[in-house]
């Protein structure tokens, strides 16, 4: 677990307890936590980028390939990718590289707030302005316009039949057909 007052802190059995390795991250604004291949533990903090591997801490910031410091969402994507987003676009971790996607290649916000890869490899970005979807290195943008119940997106998840829905900040939840959001209501009885 991880917060805004604390920084990381792992369950031991009795009580939750930063590991000596993790201090330098006590006074950090955290805002994900994501596990990733083993036991590394990646974690999105206002200061950058850390990989937890259980033995060491290593960093990342805007000089080795983030768009900015301030990172604030993580997904795990196929064959090992990272999928990182920050205050100015994204950045994907892949074979020991960062490849970085600033807000200036076409998203609708630079402030990326979820990040989700679905079952076709298809990777959909959250922003204050919409939510865009990136298909064959090209950029579909979602807003209210397309049928989204707001701007403000929020987290994006794959229903077992492989519906795509996207959630948003004071508008509730929606699927999309491929071209349109179709909001979900008290009517649809789900």
């Amino acid at each position: 677990v991880a917060g805004r007052d604390f920084g990381p802190r792992a369950w031991d059995g009795k009580r939750f307890d930063a590991p000596a390795r993790l201090a330098p991250l006590d006074k950090t604004v955290v805002h994900a936590l994501l596990c990733g291949e083993g036991s590394d533990l990646w974690i999105a903090t206002e200061d950058g980028l850390f990989r937890d591997d259980g033995t060491r801490l290593q960093s990342w910031g805007e000089a080795d390939g983030l768009p900015s410091a301030a990172v604030l969402s993580l997904a795990r994507g196929r064959g090992g990718v990272v999928w990182i987003g920050t205050r100015d676009g994204f950045a994907r971790w892949r074979d020991g590289r960062m490849e970085s996607y600033p807000a200036t290649r076409g998203l609708t916000h630079g402030a990326v707030f979820a990040l989700f890869e679905d079952d076709e490899g298809t990777l959909w970005v959250g922003t204050k302005n919409g939510l865009n979807q990136f298909v064959d290195a090209r950029v579909v943008p979602y807003t209210s316009a397309e049928g989204l119940p707001s701007n403000d997106a929020g987290p994006v998840a794959q229903a077992a039949a492989g519906t795509i829905w996207g959630g948003t900040l004071g508008g509730g939840a929606a699927s999309v057909d491929g071209r349109r959001f179709h909001p979900l209501t008290t009517r649809d009885g789900r």
